[in-house]
């Protein structure tokens, strides 16, 4: 029996799912979420633990995680909505916890993959794929590939600057879509406006 499991990292919360036999259709989903006593990472694998099949071998474990991920060597370089993850080896960790091979991507890269193999792209040659949530991401499929560009960062566009002296974006840097136009920055936003007219 083939058996996989998807993790997912978002600033709010961690979701995992355990996969078997190729079905698309999950047999066990957990979340937790991304805050806690805990640090991070020992919350992602006491989190695939609970999901870890009675029987049979695991094949692999696939990660996808917001933020700036470097999917070659395995490391989220900087995740803005995580405090603290700077140059984190995921891949290596998670590994290391269950010897099995661990796979790591940007969340929005491996979700556009999702959408032009079995969603609204099927059958299209390329493809750009936004999300909005906690923060903002992207991905490409150009010509039927995944664009990754440099440390696999060529679709991160909620890391670009539309306005230069605008609000301050999780990563640092001002006026970035992100800081802008994410489900954060919206709360923020009305939360300013509201406390203005408050007065």
């Amino acid at each position: 029996m083939s058996q996989h499991i998807a993790v997912d990292i978002g600033g709010t919360q961690i979701r995992a799912a355990l996969f078997q036999d190729g079905s698309i259709t999950p047999k066990k989903i957990e979340r937790i979420s991304t805050s806690g006593e805990n640090p991070v990472l020992d919350r992602i694998c006491d989190l695939i633990l609970k999901i870890w099949p009675e029987y049979g071998a695991m094949s692999a474990i696939g990660i996808a995680t917001a933020g700036a991920i470097d999917p070659y060597q395995g490391v989220v370089i900087s995740a803005p909505n995580i405090s603290g993850w700077i140059n984190v080896p995921l891949r290596d960790h998670v590994q290391n916890c269950f010897q099995v091979p661990v796979y790591i991507g940007n969340d929005a890269n491996l979700a556009a993959i999702g959408e032009w193999r079995y969603g609204s792209g099927k059958g299209h040659h390329h493809l750009i794929y936004i999300t909005i949530s906690t923060g903002i991401g992207g991905g490409i499929i150009l010509d039927d590939h995944l664009l990754l560009g440099q440390q696999g960062l060529a679709a991160e566009i909620g890391h670009v600057t539309v306005l230069p002296d605008g609000p301050l974006c999780g990563c640092g840097k001002k006026g970035h879509i992100e800081a802008l136009a994410s489900g954060t920055a919206i709360v923020n936003w009305t939360k300013s406006e509201l406390a203005r007219l408050a007065w």
